[in-house]
């Protein structure tokens, strides 16, 4: 963050840095967390389960009232709720903005 002003925006430098970035860094990171993750909790534990289950129906119950209440509000059809509702997923909002955008 600190480099953004100082380097320009089409510079070897920034290209080099962003190549160390997200070609070593950012993997790492991720793979010390997955090894943080104890995945036989899962397993065993149905208390793990049960809250996991919990947690992303409430994400998907929640993403689907807020699109319910912004189509009413503006009056869109089902079929635009839905499709809101649908793009406030990571392959939602591909599908939906590929099909937008012409892609």
């Amino acid at each position: 963050m600190a480099i953004n002003a100082t380097i320009p925006e089409r510079s070897p430098v920034l290209d080099r840095v962003l190549f160390v970035g997200e070609s070593f860094f950012i993997p790492i990171f991720l793979i010390n967390i997955g090894l943080l993750i104890n995945p036989t909790v899962f397993l065993t534990d149905t208390r793990t389960i049960l809250i996991s289950a919990v947690l992303i129906a409430t994400i998907f119950g929640t993403k689907l009232v807020a699109s319910r209440l912004t189509g009413l509000i503006f009056n869109y059809s089902v079929n635009a709720r839905l499709t809101m509702g649908g793009a406030f997923t990571g392959a939602g909002g591909s599908y939906v903005g590929g099909h937008a955008g012409g892609c």
